[in-house]
């Protein structure tokens, strides 16, 4: 499929297919033009190879292949001897190069090594993040390295006003969790906010405020066309164009959705029940939430019976009985047996008429999400449903008022973006 200056190709390799490198019949000096032409102007880019997209000249001036004008590349590829290229990313002589369908990118000069290589996947990924980038008017470099080359980022972002720095990682082949988390600690150290765009998710990974981690994929239909699959605040999945994504993560249109500051304090898990004795309504303590013990509560809630286990716990739980009270009076009260020895966990007992209420045999449907009720233990209510898993959302409208771009608009915008348009 033939595209325009910039179009997102059908294939990334088809794209910088090989051509003729010259043609038997004609003379030797035209096959000798022609073979130097091929080369600067139709590369062959291969499944796993890396080219700059960041350029430096002897004078220090920076020159982003994915942001200069037809006009200026050029007349950059003519003249680009007089000005000493340099790449970004080892400092090498680089040379600037079209390939068929239009992409703009350097390649390492003849007789030269770089240790760095990425998929073509990877490569178009990065010119989308960085044209998506750009258009916002922020600074963009990719390849970007850290003070004593702590880090180096696919691309960084920095806000030209505001100062803040944003390195936006694509990893599309597998790595440890553990290791992200050390690269996003190093980005942290100096001050920059890491964003990963992953070909995979990694396994019991769940989502945090300190490392924004989405799915990406590149192909969609056979074709080259970087997408992130991620949901809205309603929990419904969308796929979102590459570029449009950026857009969002750059300007506020995505958000962390985490549970409620108080969903995830120590509190106390109440079921409603009936005191056997004076008939009163109860609210049962059958357990507690949150609570730090991986080995009695694995997974974070602790039966009422086994508080005593835990003396620390026990102890804040004495402490707040009285705010408890105050705020659910209906409440049972936990404390030792009163015959001694009888039995060495915790009892429940009616607030009413301080009649024992049995936790042992507990009727399995007081342990009903839907029947239970929390409160922390400064009295503050929630209910489990509040809890949720958290994740990093798409917002029904950007910090910017607009609201979301529909599908259709957001593949006209991503067209627009590749083809150089500024966002209006």
């Amino acid at each position: 499929m033939r595209l325009s200056r910039g179009g997102l190709p059908a294939d990334a390799r088809a794209c910088f297919a090989y051509v003729p490198m010259w043609n038997r019949s004609a003379p030797p000096n035209a096959a000798r033009c022609r073979r130097r032409t091929a080369r600067q102007k139709n590369v062959p880019l291969r499944q796993s190879v890396f080219v700059p997209l960041l350029a430096f000249t002897a004078e220090g001036r920076r020159l982003g292949a994915w942001f200069m004008p037809a006009q200026e590349w050029d007349q950059l590829k003519t003249n680009y001897r007089d000005f000493g290229l340099r790449s970004a990313c080892c400092g090498k002589p680089v040379i600037p190069v079209t390939s068929k369908t239009g992409w703009y990118f350097f390649r390492h000069a003849p007789g030269t090594a770089c240790a760095i290589h990425e998929s073509a996947d990877h490569l178009v990924a990065k010119i989308v993040v960085a044209r998506a980038a750009e258009a916002l008017g922020l600074e963009v470099t990719t390849e970007a390295r850290g003070p004593d080359d702590r880090w180096r980022a696919d691309v960084l972002v920095r806000h030209p006003f505001k100062g803040w720095c944003v390195a936006i990682e694509i990893q599309l082949s597998h790595c440890p969790i553990d290791e992200i988390e050390a690269r996003q600690m190093r980005y942290a150290a100096d001050g920059v906010r890491g964003a990963w765009l992953t070909g995979f998710m990694p396994a019991d990974h769940e989502a945090s405020r300190d490392l924004p981690l989405f799915r990406l994929e590149t192909r969609r239909g056979g074709r080259v066309e970087p997408f992130v699959a991620c949901k809205d605040r309603n929990g419904l999945a969308r796929t979102t164009d590459l570029a449009e994504f950026t857009r969002l993560l750059l300007t506020g249109g995505i958000e962390f959705a985490g549970p409620p500051a108080y969903a995830t304090k120590l509190s106390v898990v109440g079921a409603s029940a009936t005191c056997w004795r004076c008939h009163h309504d109860l609210l049962m303590v059958v357990g507690f939430a949150n609570v730090p013990s991986p080995v009695l509560a694995p997974n974070g809630f602790l039966p009422a019976k086994d508080l005593g286990k835990l003396p620390d716990l026990l102890e804040g739980y004495r402490s707040a009985i009285p705010t408890l009270l105050r705020v659910i009076p209906e409440l049972t009260v936990l404390r030792r047996p009163r015959r001694p020895g009888s039995m060495s966990e915790l009892q429940a007992f009616c607030p009413w008429d301080d009649a024992p209420q049995g936790l042992h045999r507990i009727a399995p449907e007081l342990l009903t999400p839907g029947r239970q009720r929390c409160w922390t233990l400064d009295g503050e209510p929630w209910t489990p449903g509040e809890q949720g898993r958290p994740r990093w959302v798409i917002r029904t409208t950007s910090a910017t008022g607009r609201s979301a771009r529909s599908s259709e608009d957001s593949r006209d915008f991503h067209r627009r973006l590749l083809q150089g348009a500024r966002i209006e």
